[in-house]
């Protein structure tokens, strides 16, 4: 059975890597390296160790499993890779028993899915067909072997630039489990074609002379601050910490009073990459729930491009070859990503240590900084209140216990100290009298404030949703709090506009928060496939997967506790229906026609 699993394997990889826009050398010698190493298992499984090992009454039971095993993690590493360019590790593994139910899981696997995993079980039937039948599987000319060996050992060492812009469609089961036991190799994974046009060049959209005659865009640094999984409810509550420590993010609280703060700020989605794709371009995430965020050709225009930059870079400790919207961000002109591969300097080591030392990467991001071309574009994302939470030291211990919620307050107090680093180098350089610095939560984190609600990814309530946000201008813009509800689409509109650069409000779907405004609603989307709209009157409305609508009154029920009834004809629910329908229609028309862009 084992030859027709493999043969459909390669089909569902090619088909993959055709809709992938995959380089296709890279793919054929990804592809014959993993098959040949596949076969090569499989024979000596075949003709050695099931006839040393195993009696010939448990035979049929024995390639049953080793078919089994094949076909699920073949799909489990698939479905990982398409959904997060991220290949299946040991941090996934634990990250995923620890926040999602078995029976979430399960409901991931498509029809196709099931009946690929369901072949492997018609092992003993298949053994009795001829067709499938391979006699003596012992006979390979050692010259097999040898070129299989060959093609590995190059795959180890000239495959490792692969993830960068990895391509899903040759991920091969042996890979799994070697990413298991060790960092991910490059080999097995294709890479995506280069673009032959960077769309960050084309200013297409925007009215003639338009950069030009922004003067006070031209001198004027923007600083992105992205804050991984950092809860407005938590950042300023000082009830979370011992005595005498106050609120876990003091310079945050005080940065907020000088600002224009953004009170009641909602991310787009409760994951990484929808609500980056949305802080980056203006424009809501996919609301299915494979990532469009995520594929190596996006080529939808982020505001970052719009700003007449001299560089643009990113700093961050987390691995930016997974669960980050890698191929968006290089296809708008970002020239400079370090992420945890790419970040060099001799790390103090924290535990557990799936990111890079938080304090060590923002030194490096200053350091970046201050060295920089102006005027430039700079992003920092932060990584220290992911789960599992990192212990950075007694240093950094603000509270009594040693639970999760814990060391996640922990953690924000350390985050708080890295934003206060960049501030006081960009303050002792001069820079910070030019240069705008935007502060955001990527999404929130969840702690069991409702049943089954942990990490941040399960449900879409307010600790999942709700972040802090601020603009901090002071030479462009008074301090002052926006009570209204905000989103990240709101993000770019309102840099824009600051800067004086014309932009025209269809290429986003956020409003300038430095102009009057009046809309009715705000959206997110959940990686539960729950959509959440937030109107004005202070009503939470959400569509869920089911199809059965839900409200809650935030104003008198902030817990959420108490669930409404929604009444015929409710506009929320009609906006939140037309948004599912519509929406990734819309963000591919976007995509296909900047490709089309001459």
């Amino acid at each position: 059975m084992f030859p027709l699993l493999f043969i459909v394997s390669r089909l569902a990889m090619i088909f993959a890597a055709h809709r992938e826009n995959t380089d296709w050398f890279s793919f054929t010698f990804f592809l014959v390296s993993g098959g040949f190493l596949e076969f090569i298992i499989w024979h000596t499984f075949a003709g050695r160790l099931r006839a040393r090992f195993v009696r010939p009454a448990f035979a049929p039971f024995a390639d049953t499993t080793f078919n089994l095993v094949y076909a699920i993690v073949f799909i489990t590493d698939l479905r990982v890779f398409t959904a997060f360019r991220r290949p299946l590790d040991l941090m996934l593994v634990r990250e995923a028993f620890s926040a999602m139910p078995a029976e979430t899981m399960i409901s991931l696997l498509s029809l196709t899915d099931w009946l690929f995993i369901a072949l492997a079980l018609l092992t003993p039937f298949a053994a009795r067909l001829p067709i499938v039948r391979i006699e003596n599987p012992m006979r390979m000319p050692r010259a097999l072997y040898a070129l299989t060996v060959l093609l590995v050992c190059t795959g180890f060492f000239a495959g490792r630039w692969a993830p960068q812009i990895a391509a899903p469609a040759v991920r091969v089961p042996l890979l799994v489990v070697l990413n298991l036991f060790q960092k991910p190799t490059g080999l097995g994974a294709a890479v995506v074609k280069s673009p032959d046009k960077n769309p960050a060049e084309d200013f297409s959209e925007l009215p003639v002379g338009s950069l030009a005659a922004s003067a006070i865009a031209a001198r004027t640094n923007v600083i992105l601050i992205i804050l991984e999984s950092t809860g407005s409810r938590y950042v300023f509550d000082a009830a979370l910490t011992r005595p005498g420590q106050g609120m876990p993010m003091p310079f945050l609280y005080s940065l907020s009073q000088k600002s224009l703060y953004l009170a009641r700020h909602y991310a787009t989605a409760n994951s990484s990459p929808r609500a980056l794709f949305s802080i980056f371009t203006g424009l809501y995430p996919e609301p299915v729930p494979e990532f469009f965020s995520l594929r190596p050709s996006l080529h939808i225009r982020t505001w970052t491009s719009y700003l007449p930059a001299a560089s643009q870079f990113l700093v961050t400790p987390c691995a930016v070859e997974w669960y980050f919207p890698l191929g968006l961000l290089k296809n708008n002109g970002v020239e400079e990503i370090y992420g945890q591969r790419q970040l060099e300097f001799s790390e103090k080591r924290t535990h557990p240590a799936e990111g890079r030392n938080e304090e060590q990467t923002a030194d490096f991001f200053v350091a970046r900084v201050l060295k920089a071309t102006q005027p430039f574009v700079a992003t920092y994302i932060s990584f220290a209140p992911h789960y599992p939470y990192h212990d950075y030291g007694e240093r950094w211990h603000i509270t009594q216990g040693d639970e999760r919620l814990d060391r996640y307050v922990d953690n924000l107090r350390l985050v708080d100290a890295q934003i206060e680093k960049i501030h006081a180098a960009l303050e002792k350089s001069g820079l910070l009298q030019n240069t705008v610095i935007v502060l955001v939560g990527d999404h929130s984190e969840a702690f069991r404030q409702h049943r089954g609600n942990y990490i941040h990814s399960l449900h879409s309530y307010e600790e999942n949703l709700a972040v802090p946000a601020l603009i901090y201008a002071p030479s462009l813009i008074k301090p002052r709090r926006v009570t209204s509800v905000t989103s990240h689409v709101d993000i770019g509109p309102t840099v824009l506009n600051l800067l004086k650069i014309p932009y025209k409000a269809k290429q986003f779907q956020g409003v300038s928060l430095v102009r009057p405004f009046d809309r009715e609603h705000i959206l997110a989307y959940g990686n539960e496939e729950t959509v959440t709209v937030y109107s004005k009157d202070g009503l939470k409305t959400q569509y869920l997967r089911t199809g059965i609508c839900r409200r809650f009154d935030l104003a008198a029920d902030p817990a959420e506790l108490k669930q409404l009834n929604c009444p015929p004809g409710l506009d929320a629910l009609k906006a939140a229906r037309s948004y599912k329908d519509q929406q990734l229609v819309f963000l591919e028309k976007l995509h296909s026609r900047a490709l089309r862009q001459p």
